[in-house]
């Protein structure tokens, strides 16, 4: 749960309205949740290196999908075009079940390549900085604060970002001294 409110929270900042393709929450929980299991990691420093690798793969999730959509462009005027002048040649549905297959293989193998990548750099990560990180005293109160910053960003009110960054400052200050 946690690494999904952190994604959640980090990213609520660049969700405007409109036809703004949003970051592709689900990609980066996927893949952070997945190499967690497979990495058989619990300490939160630890799920935080696969947690920061996941999350170019949200933004680039966003891009995949973004040309995937301008690519099937010509389906849909073909589409329109069907529907001025309707024949059997062209079905509609023959259209959208191969803009859906389309859709889900370039996906799935765009997925699938960036989690093998990302399983080899968490790899990398975890065995030059596995040991310090199991050591750590970090818990999940100052990671989620920080991605609750992306939520305080989206309020566009100064006063409540300013009482964040002072929340900020206590816990880190709190987390410091051994309080947290």
């Amino acid at each position: 749960m946690p690494v999904a409110v952190f994604y959640e929270l980090f990213w609520l900042d660049l969700i405007p309205a409109g036809s703004f393709i949003p970051p592709h929450l689900a990609a980066g929980v996927t893949a952070a949740l997945a190499l967690t299991t497979h990495f058989e990691l619990t300490h939160p420093a630890q799920i935080l290196v696969p947690l920061v690798l996941g999350m170019p793969l949200t933004w680039l999730g966003a891009r995949l999908e973004g040309s995937l959509r301008e690519w099937q462009n010509r389906d849909y005027s073909s589409v329109l075009q069907w529907a001025r002048h309707p024949d059997e040649s062209a079905r509609p549905g023959r259209m959208v079940l191969r803009a859906v297959l389309t859709s889900a293989l370039v996906q799935g193998l765009f997925f699938f390549a960036c989690l093998l990548s990302l399983g080899v750099l968490t790899d990398l990560a975890l065995h030059r900085f596995g040991p310090e990180l199991a050591g750590s005293r970090l818990s999940w109160t100052p990671i989620l604060l920080a991605a609750g910053l992306g939520g305080v960003l989206s309020l566009r009110l100064r006063r409540a970002q300013a009482l964040f960054a002072v929340g900020v400052g206590l816990v880190i200050l709190f987390s410091l001294s051994g309080l947290f």
